[in-house]
Protein backbone atom coordinates (compact mmCIF):
# COMPACT_ATOMS: atom_id res chain seq x y z
CA UNK A 1 0.00 0.00 0.00
CA UNK A 2 2.86 2.38 0.75
CA UNK A 3 4.30 1.77 -2.74
CA UNK A 4 0.94 2.51 -4.32
CA UNK A 5 0.59 5.68 -2.32
CA UNK A 6 4.13 6.70 -3.24
CA UNK A 7 3.44 6.06 -6.94
CA UNK A 8 0.20 8.01 -6.75
CA UNK A 9 1.92 10.95 -5.12
CA UNK A 10 4.70 11.00 -7.69
CA UNK A 11 2.18 10.76 -10.54
CA UNK A 12 0.17 13.60 -9.03
CA UNK A 13 3.23 15.82 -8.76
CA UNK A 14 4.16 15.17 -12.39
CA UNK A 15 0.59 15.87 -13.53
CA UNK A 16 0.41 19.15 -11.62
CA UNK A 17 3.82 20.23 -12.94
CA UNK A 18 2.64 19.63 -16.52
CA UNK A 19 -0.37 21.97 -16.18
CA UNK A 20 0.57 25.56 -17.01
CA UNK A 21 0.03 27.93 -14.11
CA UNK A 22 -0.73 31.60 -14.63
CA UNK A 23 -0.10 34.16 -11.91
CA UNK A 24 -3.23 35.53 -10.25
CA UNK A 25 -5.55 34.01 -12.84
CA UNK A 26 -4.03 35.84 -15.80
CA UNK A 27 -4.94 33.90 -18.94
CA UNK A 28 -2.26 33.11 -21.53
CA UNK A 29 -1.88 35.47 -24.48
CA UNK A 30 -2.61 33.67 -27.74
CA UNK A 31 -2.62 36.70 -30.05
CA UNK A 32 -0.76 39.99 -29.97
CA UNK A 33 -3.48 41.66 -32.02
CA UNK A 34 -5.29 41.74 -35.32
CA UNK A 35 -4.56 43.55 -38.54
CA UNK A 36 -6.49 44.42 -41.63
CA UNK A 37 -5.55 42.67 -44.84
CA UNK A 38 -5.82 45.54 -47.33
CA UNK A 39 -5.44 43.42 -50.47
CA UNK A 40 -8.21 41.10 -49.23
CA UNK A 41 -10.44 43.39 -47.16
CA UNK A 42 -12.77 40.58 -46.13
CA UNK A 43 -9.91 38.89 -44.22
CA UNK A 44 -8.34 39.64 -40.86
CA UNK A 45 -4.80 38.67 -39.90
CA UNK A 46 -4.34 37.34 -36.37
CA UNK A 47 -0.91 38.41 -35.12
CA UNK A 48 0.42 35.56 -32.94
CA UNK A 49 1.66 36.30 -29.42
CA UNK A 50 5.41 36.81 -29.41
CA UNK A 51 5.41 37.81 -33.07
CA UNK A 52 7.99 40.34 -34.19
CA UNK A 53 5.65 41.76 -36.83
CA UNK A 54 5.06 45.50 -36.65
CA UNK A 55 2.43 47.83 -38.03
CA UNK A 56 3.26 50.69 -40.35
CA UNK A 57 3.08 53.78 -38.11
CA UNK A 58 -0.49 55.05 -37.56
CA UNK A 59 -2.07 52.19 -39.50
CA UNK A 60 -3.55 48.69 -39.21
CA UNK A 61 -1.28 47.35 -41.96
CA UNK A 62 1.55 45.03 -41.00
CA UNK A 63 4.97 45.99 -42.34
CA UNK A 64 6.23 43.90 -45.23
CA UNK A 65 9.40 43.93 -47.28
CA UNK A 66 7.71 45.58 -50.26
CA UNK A 67 4.56 47.68 -49.88
CA UNK A 68 1.88 47.01 -52.48
CA UNK A 69 -0.47 49.65 -53.88
CA UNK A 70 -3.42 48.37 -51.83
CA UNK A 71 -1.28 48.40 -48.65
CA UNK A 72 -0.21 52.00 -49.38
CA UNK A 73 -3.83 53.02 -49.94
CA UNK A 74 -4.88 51.41 -46.63
CA UNK A 75 -2.04 53.08 -44.72
CA UNK A 76 -3.00 56.47 -46.23
CA UNK A 77 -6.69 55.92 -45.39
CA UNK A 78 -5.85 54.99 -41.77
CA UNK A 79 -3.66 58.06 -41.38
CA UNK A 80 -6.26 60.39 -42.92
CA UNK A 81 -8.96 58.95 -40.65
CA UNK A 82 -6.76 59.46 -37.57
CA UNK A 83 -5.81 63.02 -38.55
CA UNK A 84 -9.50 63.95 -38.93
CA UNK A 85 -10.14 63.28 -35.24
CA UNK A 86 -8.52 63.60 -31.84
CA UNK A 87 -6.38 60.79 -30.46
CA UNK A 88 -6.07 61.07 -26.67
CA UNK A 89 -2.79 60.85 -24.81
CA UNK A 90 -0.62 63.00 -22.60
CA UNK A 91 2.62 61.37 -23.73
CA UNK A 92 3.91 59.71 -26.90
CA UNK A 93 3.54 56.27 -25.29
CA UNK A 94 -0.09 56.84 -24.26
CA UNK A 95 -0.90 58.35 -27.66
CA UNK A 96 0.66 55.30 -29.34
CA UNK A 97 -1.47 52.94 -27.23
CA UNK A 98 -4.62 54.99 -27.91
CA UNK A 99 -3.86 55.06 -31.65
CA UNK A 100 -3.49 51.27 -31.76
CA UNK A 101 -6.73 50.78 -29.80
CA UNK A 102 -8.72 53.10 -32.05
CA UNK A 103 -7.34 51.51 -35.22
CA UNK A 104 -7.98 47.98 -33.95
CA UNK A 105 -11.56 48.90 -33.15
CA UNK A 106 -11.98 49.90 -36.82
CA UNK A 107 -10.82 46.45 -37.95
CA UNK A 108 -13.07 44.79 -35.38
CA UNK A 109 -16.11 46.80 -36.48
CA UNK A 110 -15.45 46.18 -40.17
CA UNK A 111 -15.37 42.43 -39.54
CA UNK A 112 -18.12 42.36 -36.91
CA UNK A 113 -15.76 41.12 -34.24
CA UNK A 114 -16.80 41.64 -30.62
CA UNK A 115 -15.18 44.59 -28.89
CA UNK A 116 -15.07 44.30 -25.12
CA UNK A 117 -15.15 47.64 -23.31
CA UNK A 118 -12.64 48.26 -20.55
CA UNK A 119 -14.45 48.44 -17.20
CA UNK A 120 -14.60 52.00 -15.92
CA UNK A 121 -13.92 53.57 -19.31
Amino acid sequence: MAASLSGLTLGSVVLVAAIPHHPAGVPPLYAAGIAGKPCAPQDVIVVPAGSRQRYYPSSNVLETTAMTACQQAAVSADRQWLSAGIVPGGSPRVTSIATRAVLLSLVAQAHRLPVVPIPGS
